[in-house]
């Protein structure tokens, strides 16, 4: 038993990386924020230098560590989020005095490895989920946010029935019938890229299609009282599937059918049946009517003697 579970994991893992878009490339890299906040990847090596100039091309020299050196060139940060690099103490940049009482210089570094996280936004979409497939209907609008804890969002990517992944700007606005395969993640300011989310829609904008059937006694459009009327429903594709067949008989106000209609509770005559359906996202079926009689007069036997 356990191996044939283990082949049915992999077989899984298989198909699904058949229908991924693959993920773009991202570097990991440092970010310096608008005021001036300094992010690093924390899976980046790091390396100090010593400068005497702040211009960038002033010639700079690599700090060695003489009491840890298996621990620096490269170094890495520990914690996330909030590090320092310190030197003790401060020295007045004027007077080149030791600042009383003695206090440490802090040079502040902010070191992420975290992905950011995107969220897919339905709210106010009318929706039916089934078998992971959100079946909707009229325009699909959808739209995407990601937050990250530390460095940021820089962009959050998607693809659409496996197309090449670009930059989400702004909402999508789906209109077409038919099947959307999306993909989705973003990756903060520091390369730190999320994982690959997908969410599958259906647009339907096609209503039910409703078939009545006589079945039992039928000559054309008369019926005997053994009969009875069955309303039969389809859906797009099989799509969101039929919420409700509603029918009325001689303009008698509509109801759901359930079950059969018998023709032994209708009395004899003539009858006018409308019906239509309705699916789980509202579209609805244009009225049908078909007219039929109820015959219940039992055939009369002549007899003739003849000679």
């Amino acid at each position: 038993m356990k191996k044939i579970i283990n082949i049915t994991l992999l077989l899984f893992f298989h198909t699904t990386l058949l229908f991924c878009q693959e993920q773009l490339k991202h570097e990991k890299k440092v970010y310096v924020s608008p005021e001036g906040r300094l992010y690093v990847n924390k899976h980046l090596p790091i390396y100090l230098r010593l400068a005497t100039s702040p211009d960038d091309n002033a010639p700079s020299y690599l700090l060695r560590s003489e009491s840890t050196p298996q621990y620096t060139n490269p170094m890495y940060f520990d914690y996330e989020g909030y590090n320092t690099i310190r030197s003790p103490w401060k020295v007045d940049t004027i007077t080149k005095k030791t600042i009383v009482p003695r206090q440490d210089i802090i040079f502040e570094v902010y070191a992420d490895s975290k992905p950011p996280v995107t969220s897919i936004n339905l709210k106010d979409l009318k929706y039916f989920k089934k078998d992971n497939t959100y079946f909707v209907s009229g325009n699909l609008i959808i739209s995407f946010t990601a937050k990250d804890e530390l460095s940021g969002v820089e962009n959050i990517y998607i693809s659409i029935n496996k197309e090449p992944y670009k930059i989400y700007s702004s909402p999508l606005n789906l209109d077409k019938p038919g099947e959307y395969f999306i993909q989705y993640y973003s990756v903060d300011n520091v390369g730190n890229v999320e994982n690959i989310k997908n969410i599958r829609f259906f647009v339907d904008n096609t209503p039910p299609k409703t078939e009545l059937k006589f079945e039992g006694d039928v000559f054309e459009n008369i019926i005997s009282g053994k009969s009875r009327i069955v309303l039969v429903a389809q859906d797009n594709l099989d799509g969101s599937n039929v919420k409700n067949i509603y029918y009325s008989i001689n303009e008698k106000p509509f109801q759901i059918y359930k079950t059969p209609i018998f023709a032994i509770n209708l009395p004899q005559g003539e009858y006018t049946i409308k019906y239509y359906s309705e699916d789980n996202l509202g579209n609805k079926e244009s009225f049908q009517e078909i007219k039929f009689y109820i015959d219940k007069t039992p055939p009369i036997i002549v007899q003739d003697i003849i000679g």
